[in-house]
């Protein structure tokens, strides 16, 4: 897959890849290399500790579904 910077039309259907793993703050600020401030770390921590999420790298417009 080629990485595109053109945007998605709102309302498209996406698929969006990446991993499923759980809310570990510092695994993920380490190796997405974010620049969270103290209080949305605290926020996130809070609200998904020991929960799964998704770490989307890419997302992409998805094929059309036929009948």
């Amino acid at each position: 897959m080629v990485a595109t910077t053109t945007p998605i039309k709102e309302d498209t259907k996406v698929v969006a890849t990446g991993l499923l793993r759980p809310f570990v703050v510092v695994d993920i600020k380490k190796e997405d290399d974010l620049t969270w401030d103290l209080e949305l770390r605290r926020k996130l921590e809070v609200e998904y500790k020991n929960k799964p999420v998704l770490v989307v790298k890419d997302v992409y417009p998805a094929a059309p579904v036929t009948p």
